[in-house]
């Protein structure tokens, strides 16, 4: 003889109860909160709310020596071959060399923080090497 309620209290009645697929008697209210708790849980997290960032202030890339250059050679091409980009790197870096605000340009690549790119004669692992540095003498200060 069957229970006459679930293991959480629901009456059994034919309105209530249904035999799954392997031939056991299943609650219909205690299925719907198990799907309902699992969708619940599987639904992503809101997003993060970020706090607006001011716009930088880049007048001072008016005087870069790389304006009128093909921006290629500063982003290179995903997939780019080490030797392909260790030549573009060395003609960008040529270029920043000779520029006169090539720090204002590196120090607006480490702060932004700009992950792709060649700036301010930097590429994307010494920019993450500097701004690691950067950490570690901040926080043994």
């Amino acid at each position: 003889m069957a229970a006459a309620t679930c293991k959480r209290g629901h009456p059994r009645t034919a309105e209530t109860t249904y035999t799954d697929a392997q031939g056991d008697l299943r609650c219909r209210p205690c299925a719907r909160q198990v799907k309902a708790d699992q969708r619940a849980s599987s639904q992503k997290r809101p997003p993060r709310i970020r706090e607006k960032r001011a716009a930088a202030d880049l007048s001072w890339a008016v005087d870069a020596a790389c304006r009128g250059e093909d921006i290629n050679l500063f982003f290179g091409p995903d997939g780019e071959h080490q030797t392909a980009k260790e030549a573009r790197e060395d003609k960008a870096r040529e270029i920043c060399h000779v520029c006169p605000i090539r720090r204002e340009c590196a120090e607006y690549a480490l702060t932004a923080p700009e992950r792709d790119g060649f700036w301010g004669g930097l590429n994307e692992d010494e920019r993450t090497s500097e701004r690691r540095r950067r950490t570690r003498r901040a926080n043994a200060a």
